[in-house]
């Protein structure tokens, strides 16, 4: 009788995990692992190629910024602490969760020889391998990869959280319930991954490697919703946008979060257009520079909270115990005077 220890409920059945430990040269990596998405987007858009092969993904998985700390951890608790989840196909295994711990112990057994990373602990589901629904693995990857040992790339959450909600029907409530992520969170993700793959990758992306890491780009523009209204109001849309940053107006993602300031203001908007954002910014710098520089939009922002101070503030700050507080604004006041008189 196998000796289960983990349950899974998932589709009206329950699938059991048997502990085991395994060794290594039987176990194989999963080409659909969510945390090398971007390195197999990219990598098909470069050569044209259908798949990745065990070469390729060992790669794929050694490049991720999370691996070295992964494997320090991994050599100083002497191994794992968590295993990895895997499939029985025909003898051999396929890694559903855990692919990076894998190859760290590939590559620390190939490096020492040391036995103790011969074999590594899993969990094997007790299921057919051609039985098991893409539902489960997604199941099992979302809840151990998201808040696995490391942290996803954004662009490889965006595309599981769409494939899932897209493709196999994941409500975003249900997403949100399983991850932890914050519901609104997901819905950006999902909007985010979608107007990228529709409106920007067939144009941009072919035999661009680098097309994936403008994610960021898109999650700003979904993330704003005034300049959603902003974009609407003005005759722009998703596909405007994302032609702007197939064509390399913004600098980085974080320009995004001015847009809508420049496409309010005619003059600005005409520069973006006709030119780029940096001409944009220097028109907005004389036009609204509570917009545009960064020490105008801290005064700009100081202002609005100033307004907005409530009289229990101001009783605190009559009190002794605001003397500091008090202090502070008696030193603001002294240098925006002798600022003005400067100016004068």
């Amino acid at each position: 009788m196998p000796n289960y220890r983990y349950v899974i409920s998932i589709e009206n059945c329950k699938i059991h995990g048997i502990p085991k430990s395994i060794e290594i040269n039987k176990i194989y990596f999963d080409e659909y692992n969510p945390r090398i998405s971007m390195y197999r987007d990219s990598s098909i858009a470069d050569t044209g190629c259908k798949g990745l092969n065990q070469n390729n993904i060992e790669y794929a998985l050694k490049i991720q910024p999370s691996f070295l700390s992964l494997k320090r951890s991994i050599l100083e608790n002497g191994g794992a602490i968590v295993p990895i989840w895997v499939i029985n196909d025909k003898n051999n295994y396929i890694v559903i969760e855990g692919n990076t711990r894998l190859i760290i112990y590939k590559e620390i057994y190939k490096e020492t020889n040391d036995q103790s990373y011969e074999k590594i602990n899993a969990i094997v589901l007790d299921i057919n391998a051609s039985k098991i629904t893409e539902s489960i693995k997604n199941f099992i990857r979302l809840t151990c990869h998201l808040h696995g040992q490391t942290q996803w790339d954004k662009y490889e959450q965006a595309k599981y959280l769409y494939m899932l909600y897209y493709h196999n029907s994941y409500p975003t409530s249900k997403l949100s319930k399983i991850t932890k992520l914050n519901e609104k969170d997901i819905k950006e993700d999902i909007k985010a991954f979608e107007i990228m793959s529709t409106q920007f990758m067939p144009k941009y992306g072919e035999g661009d490697p680098a097309s994936v890491h403008k994610y960021s780009y898109f999650k700003e523009y979904v993330k704003d919703k005034k300049l959603l209204n902003v974009m609407e109001n003005k005759g722009y849309d998703e596909k405007d946008f994302a032609n702007w940053v197939g064509n390399d107006k913004f600098v980085k993602a974080q320009d995004v979060r001015k847009l809508r300031n420049i496409l309010n203001d005619d003059e600005a908007r005409g520069a973006f257009i006709e030119k780029d954002y940096d001409r944009a910014i220097e028109i907005l710098k004389d036009v609204i520079p509570q917009k545009s520089d960064k020490l105008y939009i801290l005064i700009d922002d100081l202002i609005d909270r100033i307004k907005k101070i409530k009289l229990s503030e101001i009783e605190e700050l009559n009190s002794e115990k605001g003397e500091k507080r008090r202090k502070l604004i008696e030193n603001l006041n002294k240098e925006v005077n002798f600022l003005l008189k400067r100016i004068k």
